[in-house]
């Protein structure tokens, strides 16, 4: 079996080193990279190809409805699975963001459950062996 590559972006370093963790322990046929910006993972996008890409709405450099945009005017990503997470609970940013092509939304703080429920979901898209 192949292993899928996760990208986890989020300003908080611990948040991104439990996201990791989590993903890695519930999911051993992923492997994951981290950043700490929008601007890094548009770096990592620009040397690297990803299976899912999980990021904070509230990014230094580059804030995730920016970043949502750019990603999918790219040819190479208009199909990519995106989670947005944020700690907002606003309805009208949460609706824009799936209008603008989030495939997920997570609110923050999320149990661990709710992350695993939201990546198993996508990773059945995936037929790989």
């Amino acid at each position: 079996m192949n292993k899928l590559k996760v990208l986890i972006a989020d300003n908080t370093d611990s948040l991104r080193q439990f996201i990791k963790y989590a993903i890695e322990k519930h999911f051993p046929h992923i492997v994951t990279e981290t950043a700490s910006s929008g601007k890094n993972i548009q770096q990592r996008i620009e040397s690297s190809s990803y299976d899912l890409i999980l990021y904070e709405k509230e990014m230094p450099l580059l804030d995730g409805n920016t970043l949502l945009e750019w990603l999918r005017k790219h040819d190479s990503l208009k199909t990519t699975p995106l989670i947005m997470m944020s700690s907002g609970t606003d309805e009208e940013g949460i609706k824009k963001a799936i209008e603008l092509g989030a495939d997920a939304y997570l609110l923050k703080p999320f149990k661990i459950d709710s992350l695993i429920s939201k990546v198993a979901s996508i990773v059945k898209r995936f037929n790989r062996d």
